[in-house]
């Protein structure tokens, strides 16, 4: 009985060993598997952002080119109605100077001169 027993652990135990020997190889493959993975969905992650940002950087680059002519146009805007607000100040005080008994035209509420 005692060769039954052994013969019994023998193949217990080597079935028992086997299956821990290939859980660890296949452990060790899904793992490897997993990292490849992770790796063609970060390839895979990095050519979308590059699809979809690229067709925004031009768009940025037009914008950019876009706020640039505005803000001079305005600056430049900005300098005539000031150049022209100066003058108008000094019609109004060349005609009280020259024209007293004459009243010059109110300016438009919400003008400030």
């Amino acid at each position: 009985m005692s060769a039954v027993a052994e013969w019994v652990g023998v193949v217990v135990g080597s079935t028992t060993a086997g299956s821990l020997v290939t859980a660890f190889f296949n452990r060790r493959k899904l793992k490897a598997e997993g990292n490849r993975l992770d790796a063609e969905a970060a390839h895979v992650i990095a050519q979308t952002a590059v699809t979809l940002v690229a067709p925004l950087q031009a768009q940025v680059t037009e914008l950019l080119g876009r706020v640039e002519a505005l803000e001079d146009e305005n600056e430049a805007t900005r300098t005539t109605l000031g150049k022209a607000f100066s003058y108008i100040r000094e019609l109004l005080r060349w005609v009280r100077e020259h024209l007293p008994d004459l009243t010059p035209p109110m300016p438009p509420p919400g003008l400030k001169l």
